[in-house]
């Protein structure tokens, strides 16, 4: 395997569309979330016990959502994972297994809350390349809440705006924590839709993957989410076909001024990182 490549942020950032992207590349296997992480090694009461063991109910879980939605090959020929080294390690195993059955040299995986298992992957696999994108946070708080409540069942509680706002907090956080790593690509989505050759252009650069004009081209004309979106994800059917450079504003259409004005004094922090990866683009 040429390269391994994760895909991480914020939910609603534009992770879709930067999957979409890299998916275009003829060498790039990719599929849809997998939430192997958070399922695997979720944080929860017993969270010291789970550093040195997983529970076996764990594996079914993961393996019974990939199965049951068709999203990628399980290998049921070993042991299931019983600690955190053994899960990082069957997750590239299976991601390099199914890549390789498909003839392809490098993947991309892309689970927006793998972000907040960074640390435990690295702990045990040190070459892959994590690519955060960034979207403006007032933005994203309007898509959650949107989201909530037009797919409720899917987005169960997201028609909150204290709870997506506390997911765009918790997000940025980590996302800070991460600035001055220097195996870490950053990017945003609003600088994709704004300036989309020169960004794709330097992400295939930066992750090593050969990208001539003539492929360029072809990416950027056939952006599409097909294979990438689950028959469950219906908020993700008007995804791909061009890039829009267009698009109204959310959060000034969603919310009233009151509202606007808590949801940007909360968001002040997650707005000084958003702005300090957003400059270093420019």
């Amino acid at each position: 395997i040429n390269q391994r490549l994760m895909i991480v942020g914020p939910p609603r950032s534009g992770t879709t569309l930067l999957q979409q992207i890299l998916a275009n590349h003829c060498q790039i296997f990719t599929v849809p979330e997998t939430h192997y992480y958070e399922i695997m090694l979720r944080r929860d009461f017993r969270k010291l016990v789970n550093r040195f063991w997983i529970g076996r109910n764990r594996f079914k879980k993961f393996s019974r959502y990939a199965a049951n939605r068709n999203i990628i090959q399980i290998s049921t020929e070993s042991e299931p994972p019983g600690n955190t080294q053994q899960v990082v390690d069957y997750f590239i195993s299976m991601m390099d297994r199914n890549a390789i059955q498909n003839n392809k040299q490098s993947w991309v995986e892309k689970t927006p809350g793998h972000l907040f298992y960074i640390e435990q992957i690295e702990r045990y696999c040190s070459d892959i390349v994590f690519i955060h994108i960034l979207r403006e946070p007032k933005e994203i708080v309007a898509s959650l809440v949107k989201v909530g409540r037009e797919h409720a069942a899917q987005w169960p509680g997201y028609s909150s705006v204290e709870k997506s706002v506390g997911i765009v907090e918790s997000s940025y956080r980590e996302i800070s924590r991460n600035l001055t790593r220097n195996n870490y690509l950053f990017i945003t989505y609003e600088d994709i839709l704004s300036r989309p050759e020169e960004l794709i252009t330097r992400l295939f650069k930066d992750t090593g993957l050969e990208c001539d004009q003539a492929a360029l081209k072809r990416i950027l004309s056939s952006l599409s989410t097909s294979g990438l979106a689950r028959d469950d994800e219906a908020w993700k059917k008007g995804y791909g076909g061009a890039i829009r450079k267009d698009r109204q504003s959310g959060f000034e259409m969603l919310f009233d001024d009151t509202e606007k004005s808590r949801i940007a004094n909360r968001l002040e922090t997650a707005s000084q990182v958003y702005m300090q990866v957003s400059g270093a683009d420019s």
